[in-house]
C-alpha cells in the first residue's frame, strides 16, 4: 500500500467515525428535546393539579370550622375535578407520585365519609391521615421537579451577584473616610 492508500482509508475511516458520533449527538439532542417537553408538561400539570387540590384542601378546612357546611357543601364536586385531573394524565406521572396521589383521593373520600358520620374523633384522624398524605405528596412532588435544589442554586446566584456591590460599597466608605468625605 502506498501513502496515498493510507491516507484515504484514513479519512474514509476518519469520516465514517465522525458521521457516527454526529448521529449519535443527533439522537441525544433528541431525546433531550423530549425529555424537557416532557417534563414541561408535567410541571404544567402539577400546576393545574395542585390549584385543585388546594380548592379541595380549603373545603375540607371549611367542613372542619364551619358546621353549618356539614350539609352544603362542594367537596364531591371538588374531589371529581382533581380526580378526573389525575386519571387524564396518569400516563406522564412518576410512578411513586401517582400511588401518591391516588392515595391522596382514597383518603380524601374516606375523610368525607367519616365526616358524614359526625364522629368527632373519627374526623380529626382521618383529617390526620389526609394531610399527612397531602404532605407527603408535595414533598415528593418538590424533590421530582427540584424545586428546593433549584431554590438554593438561585440564592447562591444571587448571594454572588451581592458580593460585588458589597465590596463596591466596602471600598467607596473606604475611601470616602480616607479622603474626609464622610464628614460633608
Amino acid at each position: 500500500m502506498d501513502t496515498k492508500d493510507y491516507i484515504l482509508s484514513t479519512g474514509i475511516v476518519v469520516s465514517i467515525v465522525v458521521s457516527l458520533i454526529t448521529l449519535s449527538l443527533g439522537f441525544k439532542n433528541r431525546r433531550n428535546a423530549l425529555r424537557e417537553h416532557l417534563y414541561k408538561e408535567q410541571i404544567s400539570f402539577f400546576s393545574k393539579f395542585l390549584l385543585g387540590v388546594n380548592k379541595l384542601n380549603f373545603e375540607i378546612e371549611g367542613l372542619i370550622n364551619i358546621s353549618s357546611k356539614r350539609n352544603n357543601n362542594n367537596f364531591y364536586e371538588l374531589l371529581e375535578t382533581v380526580s378526573f385531573d389525575y386519571y387524564n394524565y396518569e400516563f406522564f406521572i412518576p410512578t411513586e407520585i401517582s400511588g401518591l396521589i391516588h392515595n391522596l383521593i382514597f383518603k380524601a373520600d374516606g375523610f368525607y365519609l367519616v365526616y358524614v358520620s359526625t364522629d368527632e374523633a373519627k374526623i380529626r384522624t382521618t383529617y390526620s391521615n389526609y394531610f399527612k398524605s397531602y404532605t407527603d405528596m408535595l414533598n415528593h412532588i418538590k424533590d421530582f421537579i427540584g424545586t428546593n435544589e433549584l431554590s438554593k442554586e438561585n440564592s447562591i446566584l444571587h448571594s454572588q451577584s451581592e458580593m460585588p456591590k458589597n465590596r463596591i460599597l466596602k471600598l467607596l466608605i473606604e475611601v470616602s473616610q480616607k479622603t474626609g468625605l464622610n464628614s460633608l
